[in-house]
């Protein structure tokens, strides 16, 4: 059994969730990678790590979360860019809130990136990768 919300299957949210938590755990590894190994400033390798784990979930996202097949890739790409840079900054901002009023802050990162997940989803999904309400896995031109 199927089941769809105006055209989004449970398929499609899953594994988004899942390109977020491979995307989490790439972010952690080269945040300290190149802060301990290559000895980077933790800003400057905060830098490197959101252009590549960005590109790592443009690609992934646009090849298997959403089976983007036409080629208008470097909108995609551009779109999918600005609204990461923006969920940046609105998490950093719900952190900030949560830690001000005495959230430990890596529970605040967390409690920030859950409330973005759903947030981040429609927005790729719709902005970046400009789908419309067609059934989940329906290919896409």
């Amino acid at each position: 059994m199927k089941i769809e919300f105006y055209g989004i299957g449970l398929r499609e949210v899953g594994k988004f969730l899942a390109v977020g938590a491979a995307s989490a755990a790439l972010n952690t590894t080269i945040i300290v990678m190149f802060t301990e190994l290559f000895g980077q400033p933790y800003l400057v390798s905060f830098t490197i790590c959101f252009f590549l784990v960005n590109t790592f979930g443009f690609i992934t996202n646009r090849s298997w979360t959403f089976h983007v097949k036409h080629n208008r890739w470097k909108w995609q790409f551009l779109r999918y860019f600005a609204i990461s840079f923006a969920s940046l900054l609105l998490s950093m901002a719900v952190s900030v809130v949560l830690v001000r009023q005495g959230i430990v802050y890596w529970i605040a990162v967390y409690a920030s990136a859950a409330l973005m997940a759903p947030i981040n989803f429609v927005a790729m999904r719709f902005v970046s990768f400009g789908i419309s309400r067609q059934p989940a896995g329906a290919l896409r031109r």
